[in-house]
Formats: C-alpha cells, sequence, structure tokens
C-alpha cells in the first residue's frame, strides 16, 4: 500500500533541494565577494608599503594627494564591499533557517510515513498469524474426528 502522504512528502523533499541550491548559490556568491573584498584590502597594502617605501626619498606633493586620493577610494571601496559581504552574510543565515525548517517539514513527513510502514507491518503480521492460527486449528480439527 502507499503512503497517503506520499505527494506531500515529494513536494517537502523537492523544497529542501530547492532551498539547498538556494543556500548554496548564496555560499558561492558569499565566497565571491569576500575574495573582492581581500583583492582591495591587498592591493590597499601594496600601496601603503609603496607609500612606506616613498617616505625614505623626497616626496613630491602631487605624488602624496594622488597617494592620498587613492588611499581614500580604496577604503571606499573596501567599506562598501565589507557591506555587501555582510549583507551577503544575513542572506545565507536566512537562507540557511529556511533550509532547516524545510528539512524539519519533510523529516517530520518522513517520521509519518516510517511509522504507518511499521503499523501496516504490525497489521499484516497479525493478520497472518491469525490466519495460520485458523489453519493450524482447522487441521487439529480435522486430525481429531
Amino acid at each position: 500500500m502507499k503512503f497517503r502522504l506520499d505527494s506531500l512528502l515529494k513536494l517537502r523533499t523537492n523544497q529542501e533541494r530547492l532551498e539547498q541550491l538556494g543556500l548554496a548559490k548564496i555560499q558561492a556568491h558569499l565566497i565571491k565577494q569576500q575574495q573582492e573584498l581581500d583583492v582591495i584590502d591587498s592591493g590597499r597594502r601594496r600601496s601603503q608599503a609603496s607609500l612606506k617605501q616613498k617616505w625614505s626619498s623626497p616626496i613630491q606633493s602631487d605624488t602624496l594627494i594622488l597617494y592620498h586620493n587613492f588611499e581614500k577610494g580604496l577604503q571606499a571601496n573596501q567599506e562598501k564591499q565589507e557591506k555587501m559581504v555582510a549583507a551577503t552574510e544575513e542572506q545565507a543565515v536566512a537562507q540557511r533557517a529556511e533550509l532547516t525548517e524545510a528539512m524539519r517539514k519533510r523529516r517530520m513527513l518522513q517520521i509519518l510515513k516510517e511509522k504507518e510502514y511499521l503499523r501496516r507491518k504490525k497489521q499484516e503480521q497479525k493478520t497472518e498469524t491469525a490466519f495460520l492460527d485458523e489453519i493450524a486449528s482447522n487441521q487439529w480439527l480435522m486430525r481429531s474426528r
């Protein structure tokens, strides 16, 4: 016999897979955003190291202004990227919560299915035992006559 909520279980399983896919996409996007943040940070460090090397020799004010403006631009980009990473992390947390809820719903139906299966198996075993008892009692009656 078929589980009466089988179609709902399939739906919940499919929803769980979709949530997993959504979480995987968000995590891939988060990794990409973090890599971009790392690139910006390394560019900033290289710029600072280059500026420190320039300090050993006389530096023109125009060059210093260029470095300062470049550093401000990198800092603004880094702050923007950090905000994007934080927003993506929040999305990942929300998606993870949705996935957990989908898993809980699917598991609940899975447990119901298992309980239904065990109940049916027990009922079939009980019916079979009663049938075999009936056969045995009929044979005993036939032999005793």
